[in-house]
């Protein structure tokens, strides 16, 4: 029996011929004189010719004049040894081109031997990934937040603001400089510190600053994620008013298909049984699979289906079976395992081989790595995934918009939250022009907006107001121009954020800093206007002691006193409007202090008004003071007289409880600090003239009066006095309808004490050493006046530095002191503390133009005997220190 040969490892030269034939690439090769001597399958499909008609031919004639006259093929290159790769046009017979990639190279025997690759679908990948770049590129440029990119050593290479006044310096400022050249220090040392952690971890890290800009400090978060070659990538977004968090685009990297060889791929033959026994494959296996060509034909190591994903191994069968039953030619795409575990994406191309009588032989092809194709498929329906993500999810309205050749525009499509905005479905928007969507004078004003833009040709940004069927909405609109195919200016795409809430928080804070401003003024000069009138009333008291009952003098005196009780009064609405006025704090019956006021109501508003009372009985008690609450009611009261004039009208006045929740007072009484909880009100209602909105909005300004003479301090006052009781207020008026005031006092959970009568007062002895100390000499002087008259000896120290030294010779005589709370050097708080530790049992008793609440606020629990507010009366000063000493005794 005769020996087998072995196998040879050099295919057959019908090896070849089928693996000329049915290599995917076209194929040439070229005699010395540079015509073709061969041409296999593909190279006479790309051209467009036979292969009888290709032989002979010049190979320069497949080419189009143009590539020829830009582009000649080196020839004389090639004969130096040098292989020559390059994309060119061919012309096909028929007279179109087709894009191919060509390697050519010079064989020994002085032929040329050329490869063909189509790249048509690799070129319009290439134009699909350059349009999602630059949808994306537009969209990035859109984005209202900041975006740096930086060195590793904190400079800075790039800069996109979305709102430059955001930034310390304009973009063009930044470029070049360090973190350190431009932030703060200790904000520069957290985004470096913050930055290198980003470098370590290679995560995305976040941090929070404020930082001052020109119209205040603002807070700002920021991420700061890795960059390519030791960069980094900052977005920065201004969260002071912001009610939502975070918006980003990512941009999609492109990766290009390269081919790598003359044949990139692997060329097999292979039975036609279940596990594609391989009969031959092509160098280019160990590149596709990881295995050596032996492990698939000598060694049997692995047959080729067990290299496809065991998931589409069903599926690449069935294809090609129904194929084959068709005797027509496979292509289809599926994943294989490589040796490493690996899982490619590939490409085959491949045919049966049928005897003549019909029956299949074998299966011949062409299989080459598409998992770059894939990947980049992938990220290209990934980005366009984003970017749908965020076109459809973001809280701000997003719309694209063209320009038609009549200049008008048209609304090309609109996200969910500008559809939301506008009102009306979908469906019914994309495709209308502005004028069939929008009310006419709102379609002109944006048709002009967005024509400056186009004009411009750059991105503009800014705020605008638009009546939404309601009280008109404030927006923050950025427009970005985008040119067409040919370069014009014709579409734009428009970001625009509802800014309502944040304009009318700028507009109450506004409010409440000049309402804080005039009331610290207020407050200071009530201040020194009572420690002028402490002396003058001490002077008259002082007088009137002096002068017998029968003094021709007495009656002036009184009309001095009076004189200067009116302008305490004048004072204490001062400070009631600063919030510091005299606050004697006790539980009321909010029905009793209105009804004790009805006859002084009935006579001080006209008599063509009717007083109309409705109060709800059982009221739960309030914490306040009863002359304030008095005052407010009488100034509602006369206000509302005002409104209605000389003609016949009513006024309303109700009392009531309500519980306020959290969403109540959100919605109410915005800008006020209101606590959840129980209220009693009270509500005062006219039939008047009501007020426009402009008026109302400025009821509460100091000195600002709709009357002909008057003040206008009243309704000022009273707000400070609804602050000093941590009340709220809400107001309903219309012109011609009338206005009605609701105030909201928290209620009290301690119910009314039954009045137990007048205390016997107990007889003091007004006698021994006081200490008087205070900055003001005219208060100094009136005071020791009056504390001798009740039968004091008196010290008077002009400052606390004073006091202390007057105290230290006379500690152990001492009775009692009295320390004013304002004075230079050392004030009456560190006074008090340094006199209570030279002798803790000495009773001290507070002066002040403020009120207790005030003035006492440092002293609480630490043993202040008593307090009396400026201007005070002799009377007043009496009693005050019968109480302390009185008390002293007892203890």
């Amino acid at each position: 029996m005769a020996e087998s040969k072995p196998q040879s490892a050099r295919p057959a030269p019908e090896d070849y011929y089928f693996l000329l034939e049915y290599c995917p690439d076209g194929i040439l090769l070229l005699g010395p004189d540079r015509r073709i001597l061969e041409a296999n399958s593909r190279a006479c499909e790309f051209t467009g010719y036979t292969r009888e008609e290709l032989l002979g031919r010049s190979g320069l004639n497949i080419f189009s004049s143009e590539v020829l006259t830009r582009e000649p093929t080196r020839f004389d290159l090639l004969d130096q040894g040098q292989v020559i790769s390059r994309e060119r046009e061919f012309l096909r017979r028929d007279g179109s081109r087709l894009p191919l990639e060509m390697k050519s190279m010079r064989l020994p025997d002085g032929r040329y031997l050329s490869f063909f690759h189509d790249i048509t679908a690799r070129r319009q990948r290439e134009r699909a990934m350059r349009a999602s770049d630059a949808r994306h590129v537009a969209l990035i440029s859109a984005i209202p937040d900041i975006l740096f990119q930086n060195a590793r050593d904190g400079t800075y290479l790039a800069c996109h603001a979305g709102d430059p006044a955001q930034l310390l310096l304009p973009p063009e400022a930044l470029l070049g400089k360090k973190w350190e050249e431009v932030l703060p220090p200790v904000l520069a040392t957290s985004v470096t510190q913050t930055t290198e952690k980003t470098f370590a971890t290679g995560e995305l890290q976040y941090l929070e600053y404020e930082l001052p800009l020109a119209d205040g400090s603002h807070c700002f978060e920021a991420r700061i994620a890795p960059g390519p070659s030791e960069t980094s990538f900052t977005v920065v977004r201004d969260i002071t008013q912001r009610k939502r968090a975070e918006q980003e685009l990512q941009e999609s990297e492109r990766r290009l298909s390269t081919l790598m060889g003359n044949l990139p791929g692997m060329a097999y033959r292979c039975r036609s049984d279940r596990d594609w026994t391989m009969e031959f494959v092509s160098e280019g296996c160990l590149e596709l699979t990881g295995y050596v060509p032996e492990d698939l034909l000598k060694n049997r190591r692995i047959t080729f289906a067990e290299l496809i994903d065991p998931a589409h191994r069903g599926r690449v069968w069935k294809t090609w079976q129904s194929r084959l039953a068709m005797h027509k030619s496979v292509q289809m795409e599926y994943p294989i395992i490589t040796a490493s575990g690996k899982v490619k994406w590939v490409w085959e191309q491949g045919c049966g081989i049928f005897s003549p009588s019909g029956e299949l032989e074998a299966l011949e092809g062409f299989i080459t790595d598409i998992s770059k194709r894939k990947r980049s498929e992938d990220r290209i329906r990934e980005s366009e995934r984003r970017y749908q993500e965020l076109f459809l999810n973001t809280p701000d309205s997003v719309f694209w918009v063209r320009q038609e050749k009549d200049g008008g525009f048209i609304l090309e499509s609109a996200n969910p939250a500008q559809v939301a905005l506008l009102g009306i479905a979908a469906s019914a928007l994309a495709g209308r022009r502005l004028e069939d969507i929008l009310p006419p004078d709102l379609a002109e004003t944006l048709s002009t907006r967005y024509r400056g833009c186009l004009g411009q040709g750059r991105s503009i940004s800014y705020e605008e107001s638009y009546p939404m069927g309601g009280p008109p909405r404030w927006f923050q609109t950025l427009l970005v121009p985008l040119r067409d195919a040919g370069g014009k200016m014709c579409r734009l795409v428009g970001f625009s954020r509802d800014i309502t809430q944040k304009k009318n928080a700028e507009e109450a804070l506004l409010q409440a800093q000049k309402l804080e401003s005039l009331g610290v003024l207020a407050g200071g000069i009530a201040h020194d206007f009572n420690n002028l009138l402490t002396a003058v009333l001490g002077n008259v008291n002082l007088a009137q002691m002096q002068l017998s009952p029968e003094s021709p003098a007495q009656p002036y005196l009184a009309n001095m006193e009076k004189t200067v009780l009116k302008a305490s009064e004048l004072t204490k609405q001062m400070l009631a409007y600063s919030g510091k006025g005299r606050f004697v704090v006790k539980l009321h019956d909010l029905n009793h202090l209105v009804q004790g006021m009805t006859h002084l109501l009935q006579v001080s508003i006209s008599k063509r008004i009717t007083l109309r009372y409705e109060l709800e009985p059982m009221l739960p008690a309030l914490e306040a003071d009863a002359a304030q609450i008095q005052q407010v009611v009488m100034n509602l009261v006369t206000n509302a007289s005002d409104a209605i004039g000389d003609t016949d009208g009513s006024i309303g006045i109700r009392t009531g409880f309500l519980r306020l929740d959290e969403a109540y007072i959100a919605s109410t009484f915005p800008n006020q600090t209101l606590n959840p909880g129980p209220y009693v009100f009270l509500e005062v209602s006219d039939s008047g003239c009501g007020m426009s909105p402009e008026i109302q909005g400025r009821i509460f300004d100091p000195f600002f009066s709709t009357k002909a003479v008057g003040r206008g301090l009243g309704l000022s006052a009273m707000l400070g006095i609804l602050r000093g009781h941590h009340a709220g207020i809400k107001i309903y008026s219309e012109p011609g309808r009338g206005t009605t005031f609701q105030l909201f006092f928290p209620a009290s959970e301690t119910p009314l004490a039954q009045d137990a009568g007048p205390q016997p007062e107990r007889e003091t002895l007004l006698q021994g050493l006081v200490l008087v100390v205070d900055d003001e000499p005219v208060i100094l002087e009136t005071a020791a006046a009056a504390l001798r008259h009740m039968g004091f000896t008196v010290l008077s120290a002009r400052d606390g530095v004073e006091g202390l030294e007057i105290f230290r010779a006379h500690s152990s005589e001492i009775r009692l002191v009295l320390l004013d709370l304002t004075m230079p050097r050392m004030d009456g708080r560190e006074t008090f503390q340094a006199l209570r530790q030279i002798r803790p049992d000495l009773p001290v008793i507070l002066s002040s133009g403020y009120n207790e609440q005030e003035s006492a606020q440092g002293f609480l629990g630490q043993g202040l005997a008593g307090f009396i507010q400026k201007p005070y009366s002799l009377k007043e000063l009496r009693a005050v220190i019968t109480a302390v000493l009185s008390k002293a005794s007892a203890g």
